[in-house]
């Protein structure tokens, strides 16, 4: 069973995974969520031997009384179909999730794949000592981690000290399909900068766009994919953005590979407490050297110099400087060659998908 917050991450990441434990292994994937996809913009996808379950609620609201009878649906899921593993994949359902899952299930195995601590980080590093030991309670039915750096893998390991060492594992990213994220002939000629994110404060759209700011007249064009949250910038900020010529489209992609193949360069000032983000992998696979925000989560993201820049802070001249040096196109080739050949030989799915297989299904 995969048990996650809606149908994105199971159809964007994790479809190939899903497609894989089917077709080679005797048994029936079950995906649960919490809530359904308010925009039908990630439907459930259909595979034999997949079964999908809306538990209802908001995947996106911080838990509370809502939570309950999502909570009470997996319960009674989990009771008829007694899956083997249970594995529960972002914010709400590794912290919620594990303890159903043992209450009805004491026997399953219980794998939490967290692709980025996020804003949990901020819970847990508050000062308050009733926090972690609340997080410790709620994910102490957790059999195994698995994370994508090393700080957020230390993390785990100091908030569950008695975890043996192969409890907790580290995979290079979730995997990407490098057939299916290809560069485009020419993508400097494009002009074209992007940012692609959830439209929330901190993944830092400002910083992107007092970037369009600085650059004005000069040549560049700028384009954000994001979907919006309940809780994120609102619509009408985003049409004024738009109106003003900042920005050419802001607004989902179905067909992201399409996106990339349009674009120049990825933008990524993201003030998220990351993981090992899916967007700069695509987008490399893709030939598009990345300018990425320089943050300790995200020193595995790129080769700095070699498939990108890393930047200080939100100063749109740091950002500017370091997109000046990708405007020669000799070193602008050499980086997106680079950024192509660092995605398919670290962040290819089928070699990812095979280790989180054998983590899935290995005690």
């Amino acid at each position: 069973m995969f048990l996650g917050g809606s149908p994105m991450p199971f159809c964007r990441f994790r479809r190939a995974l899903i497609e894989r434990l089917v077709a080679d292994h005797d048994c029936r994937v079950l995906c649960a969520y919490w809530g359904d996809d308010r925009d039908g913009f990630f439907a459930p996808f259909p595979a034999t031997g997949v079964s999908w379950h809306d538990l209802g609620g908001d995947h996106a609201s911080p838990p509370g009384a809502g939570d309950l009878a999502p909570m009470a649906r997996l319960f009674r899921l989990i009771r008829r179909h007694r899956p083997e593993v249970i594995c529960c994949f972002n914010a709400k359902p590794i912290v919620l999730g594990p303890a159903v899952a043992r209450l009805a299930r004491r026997r399953a195995r219980i794998v939490a794949l967290m692709e980025g601590l996020g804003s949990a980080l901020a819970f847990l590093r508050a000062e308050s000592g009733a926090r972690r030991r609340l997080f410790r309670a709620l994910t102490g039915p957790v059999d195994r981690w698995v994370l994508l750096n090393e700080r957020d893998a230390g993390l785990i390991a100091r908030l569950h000290p008695a975890r043996a060492a192969q409890d907790i594992a580290t995979l290079p990213g979730i995997g990407i399909d490098p057939d299916h994220f290809r560069p485009a002939a020419d993508p400097l000629a494009a002009r074209r900068l992007i940012f692609v994110g959830r439209l929330v404060p901190e993944k830092g759209l400002d910083t992107f766009l007092s970037l369009a700011r600085h650059l004005e007249g000069g040549g560049w064009r700028f384009a954000a994919a994001g979907l919006p949250t309940p809780r994120g910038i609102p619509e009408d900020r985003i049409r004024g953005w738009l109106d003003q010529g900042l920005l050419e489209s802001c607004a989902p992609v179905r067909d992201m590979a399409a996106f990339y193949r349009r674009a120049s360069v990825l933008v990524f000032p993201s003030r998220y407490e990351e993981g090992l983000p899916a967007v700069i992998m695509e987008a490399q696979a893709s030939g598009l050297p990345c300018l990425v925000r320089d943050a300790a989560s995200l020193r595995d993201a790129i080769g700095d110099g070699e498939t990108g820049f890393f930047v200080p802070g939100d100063d749109p001249a740091d950002w500017a400087a370091a997109l000046r040096r990708l405007e020669d196109p000799a070193t602008f080739a050499a980086l997106s060659a680079a950024a192509r050949d660092r995605a398919v030989t670290r962040f290819g799915q089928d070699r990812i998908n095979a280790r989180l297989t054998r983590l899935l299904l290995e005690g």
